[in-house]
């Protein structure tokens, strides 16, 4: 028995039962972004700082801001975290300070997947981006152990612009602090178009604590000079140097369309149009002639009986003799007990009737409209269960949450 998690907000679980479970699923799009993130180390004598950065190529080059590593033009020694107490060591091989660009090639490859980009000219005002990186300022309040967990902030692309040296820049509202420094800034497909570079910020002096007499101490401090203002430096900067160093990469060059997009929002609407399409046609050309409309009416009544159909409660006795067959049970929630077979035709969960066979109440607002498929495989025998890019995300019973890409 394997059970499906609708989310992790309304009490509904329902259990498939049959020959064989559900197949597994790898990690969410999130757990993407955060695998090619890593933690950046310059230290020299005086002190260390660190900063962010991203794999690139076959895994042992990282990208970041120079300025992150700029401690090496003096000396200083750099790296990549592993954990709070192990760090693998780098070597610079290209910088540019005008850009504020670099790319470090660690010592041996830390284990994380190298990214895919989007050139510029798929990136338009108001696109969602995600900023991935390591604020220093969250390190006050963390563990020792989570000092190497990526911080994902949202936002979207306010201007499209170019700093005072003439790097082009994207400047964006997502929450960018010191430490964010040269993470990647991902578009909504999960593709690198940015390094996040630099937010507003302005020097002011705070207070730092308190003399034997009571006097502040004040030592200088980096604030915040306006709100929602950072800015990325265009992955575009990069192709020239990626080339010339022999550096493999992924670049997107064409904007994904309408239908592109939408189905990364709601595929449950677009699946729904093509539907709608296709029955059209099909209707079109059958209803030529009399056998032809005679099947239409049958094809669409029985299409009405499938998706109005109600839910039956019965009770099946477990035993050695019982013959296995897929269903679906109700364990809680308003379906509790409840037992639905299933078919090679997939069944949707969700909370639109339109398109949903298993529809969950309107008050459930952690379900997508159209959450979850799932269906039985008579050939392999196994149950094959598909989020559809749903907005909580579709979990098993370990708690893993199952990739919207594939079954």
């Amino acid at each position: 028995m394997a059970i499906l998690k609708i989310n992790r907000i309304v009490p509904v679980i329902v259990a498939a039962t049959a020959l064989a479970g559900p197949a597994g699923a790898d990690s969410s799009l999130s757990e993407k972004l955060q695998q090619s993130t890593v933690r950046l180390l310059c230290a020299t004598k005086a002190g260390a700082g660190t900063g962010s950065g991203f794999v690139v190529g076959r895994g042992n080059h990282i990208v970041t801001n120079w300025h992150v590593l700029s401690c090496t033009a003096k000396g200083g020694k750099a790296g990549m975290l592993r954990a709070a107490d192990d760090a693998v060591a780098g070597a610079v091989v290209w910088h540019s300070e005008e850009k504020d660009l670099a790319i470090l090639k660690l010592a041996e490859s830390p284990g994380k997947n190298p990214v895919e980009f989007a050139a510029k000219e798929t990136v338009e005002v108001r696109d969602p981006v995600t900023a991935s990186g390591f604020p220093g300022a969250a390190d006050e309040v963390l563990d020792r152990g989570d000092v190497i967990t990526v911080t994902l902030t949202t936002g979207v692309i306010s201007r499209i612009v170019k700093s005072t040296t003439g790097t082009p820049m994207y400047q964006v509202d997502a929450s960018i602090n010191p430490g964010n420094s040269g993470g990647p800034l991902f578009n909504e497909f999960g593709q690198v178009i940015g390094v996040n570079a630099q937010k507003a910020l302005t020097m002011v002096p705070v207070v730092k604590g308190r003399k034997a007499d009571g006097s502040p101490v004040f030592e200088p401090d980096r604030v915040p000079l306006g709100e929602g203002i950072a800015w990325a430096i265009q992955a575009d900067e990069l192709f020239p140097v990626l080339d010339r160093l022999g550096i493999p990469y992924e670049v997107a060059r064409t904007r994904r369309g309408y239908l592109g997009r939408l189905w990364n929002q709601d595929p449950a609407i677009v699946v729904a149009f093509a539907a709608t399409l296709a029955i059209s046609l099909l209707a079109t050309g059958l209803a030529i002639t009399n056998k032809g409309r005679v099947a239409v009416r049958e094809a669409l009544t029985r299409g009405r009986d499938f998706v109005t159909r109600r839910h039956v409660r019965e009770k099946v006795p477990v035993s050695p003799k019982t013959t296995l067959r897929p269903v679906l049970r109700g364990i809680r929630g308003q379906y509790a007990g409840t037992i639905l077979e299933l078919t090679r035709e997939p069944l949707a969960i969700g909370r639109d009737p339109r398109l949903c066979q298993l529809v969950l109440p309107a008050s459930s607002s952690g379900v997508s409209k159209r959450h979850c498929i799932i269906r039985f495989d008579t050939t392999s025998r196994e149950f094959l269960l598909e989020d559809c890019w749903s907005r909580n995300g579709t979990f098993r019973e370990s708690g893993r949450k199952l990739d919207s890409e594939r079954p």
